[in-house]
């Protein structure tokens, strides 16, 4: 996770505890770290399959400019 996703991970565990009018807790935090985990290893999978079906087919798939796991220009994925 990056300095943002911390953050934003953060202000969502807060968001929650308000909503159940309790203190912050560190069973927030689990909380969305656990739902981010799963979202992260969703999109992994995604692109795995995606990279697979292109092997296959020979067909190029439609990535969005503004995909998150989109490969950035100094090597780094986002």
């Amino acid at each position: 996770m990056n300095g943002r996703e911390i953050v934003n991970a953060i202000h969502t565990a807060r968001t929650i505890a308000r909503f159940e009018t309790k203190p912050l807790m560190l069973g927030h935090i689990e909380t969305v770290l656990g739902v981010w985990r799963e979202f992260d290893e969703s999109l992994k999978k995604t692109a795995k399959l995606t990279a697979q079906t292109e092997e296959k087919t020979g067909r190029l798939s439609i990535v969005r400019r503004s995909s998150i796991i989109e490969e950035e220009s100094d090597g780094f994925k986002s």
